[in-house]
């Protein structure tokens, strides 16, 4: 089995060696790695040929100036390899040594169309749990929360990835949430690895995905797209999601004042204390 890896990256160049060693560390080697930069650099550039000289897998590095974000650069990535499993890596998360012999030799093992592994988030000091997936979910079940599935602990087979369409381009954000639910869709079936195997780096710059105003619009894209099979429930939990960006964003005291009624409305008091309990946990990282 073929094993292709996939690293969409933005002008993160430190991160991205760093992924890259990640990488190139594994107990089981891909056969290819692909770099997809939407925001082309010499810097990225050097850094993918550094990693490519000393690495077993070969390591290209691709220019994508008219991409738009993680998915089209993942796309872009899983049409130039010649894989028949794909692997994802976003540049500013890491693998675990032991996370690609495990997932593929899970996806071996089974007739699934993907394997999905169990996460930590960490600041480098230290990290907590991330949700952890469970098996037998249903589309509706992440609908309106990402049960534990990032462009970083998906293993797919290729032929899977291509019936569904690959990523939507049209998603800036919650395109991972969006791929599992229409892979579940398609009639795929997926093993989980209950294995924390995957480290999602927390830090102060922005991820893949952009933060504020971006991030906003992307969950509203999201809704748009899956309200019709959104329940009440579903539509009120995107909603805070919404809120707590806006929050988090706002500009003005009276902003946040109104962003964080608009919260507990929406949230309720279990919503509250889970937003609570969530930052508790990455101040303890």
């Amino acid at each position: 089995m073929k094993v292709t890896c996939i690293v969409p990256t933005h002008d993160r160049p430190t991160f991205l060696a760093e992924a890259l060693d990640s990488i190139t560390a594994q107990t089981r080697q891909p056969d290819e790695v692909v770099v997809v930069d939407d925001h082309p650099s010499e810097s990225t550039a050097a850094i993918t040929r550094a990693a490519n000289s000393r690495s077993g897998p070969g390591i290209s590095y691709v220019a994508h100036p008219d991409g738009n974000g993680a998915s089209s650069s993942r796309n872009r990535g899983a049409a130039l390899g010649t894989g028949e499993t794909l692997a994802f890596l976003d540049d500013d998360d890491l693998w675990e040594p032991t996370y690609l012999e495990t997932a593929t030799r899970r996806l071996d093992e089974d007739r699934h169309a993907a394997v999905v592994t169990w996460m930590t988030v960490t600041d480098g000091r230290g990290g907590f749990a991330e949700r952890s997936i469970r098996e037998g979910l249903q589309p509706a079940d992440a609908l309106a929360i990402n049960p534990g599935v990032t462009g970083s602990n998906l293993v797919v087979r290729r032929g899977a990835f291509e019936t569904i369409g690959g990523f939507d381009e049209a998603l800036r954000v919650s395109n991972d949430r969006d791929f599992f639910i229409r892979l579940l869709d398609a009639g795929f079936g997926y093993e989980v690895v209950a294995d924390r195997l995957v480290l999602k780096r927390a830090h102060p710059g922005a991820r893949l995905a952009t933060s504020g105003a971006t991030r906003i619009a992307g969950y509203r894209a999201f809704v748009e797209k899956h309200e019709t099979r959104m329940t009440g429930r579903d539509r009120r939990l995107m909603a805070a999601k919404i809120a707590r960006v806006a929050r988090q964003t706002a500009s003005t005291p009276t902003q946040r004042w109104w962003e964080t009624a608009r919260l507990v409305w929406l949230a309720g008091p279990s919503g509250v204390r889970q937003l609570r309990s969530r930052r508790l946990r990455r101040a303890q990282l």
